[in-house]
């Protein structure tokens, strides 16, 4: 499942707020990044309690960077 931000500063911020909560974040260290190869969309993945997996992205966020 993943949710569209309007921003790359609330992507950062949504960030911030999953580590202070210690959410189980993918590729630590570097978790934003393009959702594919070459891909203007930027995001990040996570894992719920359950360990499903989630995203939160911004559509052409390469451009905001």
């Amino acid at each position: 499942m993943s949710f569209h931000l309007k921003s790359m500063d609330e992507l950062r911020s949504a960030l911030e707020v999953l580590k202070k909560n210690g959410v189980d974040l993918e590729d630590p260290g570097g978790e934003i990044g393009p959702e594919a190869p070459a891909s203007p969309h930027m995001g990040l993945w996570f894992h719920d309690p359950d360990g499903y997996r989630w995203e939160l992205s911004v559509q052409n966020g390469a451009k905001e960077k």
